[in-house]
């Protein structure tokens, strides 16, 4: 574990600190992160949790990664992080069970999560998630049913993982009997990374210019190769036809 922490609070009650830190009413952060301020006033007064989506949401209303949203630890002394099972912070929700790993890091742009996966059907699971950045899981135990809306529902099984724009509208039911049982990580940030592409707004690269003078030459080696094709072909006599 990479420096000393101090015991985790609720997510309501960090919330709340987090608020008064910065002089910001509910409507305030209500407006910069799209959860509706009955939400976040039952959150901060332990009457609900948040799910996935809207945990990533709120935390993008204060600007910081949810590994800090979710700490109000000091900041991390060391380049390295050791997580313990059982670790600090649990977030339980019908539809999945979320256990945050290595959230001890400074400005950390990862999230870690081991996370159960306890339904079986999408009215279960509630409203797809969707959040900017990636996403990446691997199913350590049990078998994932991983949709992404419009798409053909993808199996995944024990030893199987996916990576995927999590801006896509996304969920995970488990398959059979037992709950799955998956690793996850999300990038959490507005700001785009080092050598970050967005592949979705390139432009076919445009042709090279050419100069002048070597497009003459082009065209007069053009024309030079015509001539010596049409003297390679078999002259035809007056009158024959073409």
């Amino acid at each position: 574990m990479a420096g000393k922490r101090r015991k985790s609070s609720t997510l309501g009650e960090r919330v709340r600190q987090l608020r008064n830190q910065r002089g910001m009413t509910l409507a305030r952060l209500s407006e910069l992160c799209g959860i509706s301020v009955s939400t976040l006033s039952k959150l901060e007064n332990g009457q609900t949790g948040l799910n996935l989506d809207n945990v990533i949401r709120l935390a993008g209303g204060f600007s910081m990664p949810v590994s800090i949203l979710l700490n109000e630890g000091s900041a991390a002394s060391g380049a390295f992080s050791i997580s313990r099972s059982g670790g600090a912070y649990n977030h339980k929700l019908p539809e999945l069970d979320f256990e945050v790993l290595h959230n001890d890091l400074p400005a950390q742009r990862n999230i870690f999560w081991k996370v159960r996966v306890k339904c079986r059907t999408l009215d279960e699971f509630g409203p797809y998630h969707s959040h900017p950045g990636e996403e990446f899981f691997y199913v350590l135990d049990g078998a994932v049913e991983f949709l992404i809306r419009g798409q053909e529902p993808k199996q995944l099984a024990a030893g199987d993982s996916i990576q995927f724009d999590s801006a896509l509208d996304h969920a995970y039911l488990s398959v059979g009997q037992r709950d799955a049982l998956i690793l996850m990580s999300n990038t959490i940030t507005h700001a785009k990374l080092p050598g970050y592409i967005d592949w979705s707004n390139l432009e076919p690269p445009a042709e090279p210019a050419i100069p002048l003078r070597a497009r003459a030459a082009i065209k007069s080696g053009h024309v030079r190769r015509q001539k010596q094709a049409a003297n390679q072909l078999p002259h035809r006599r007056k009158g024959m036809p073409s």
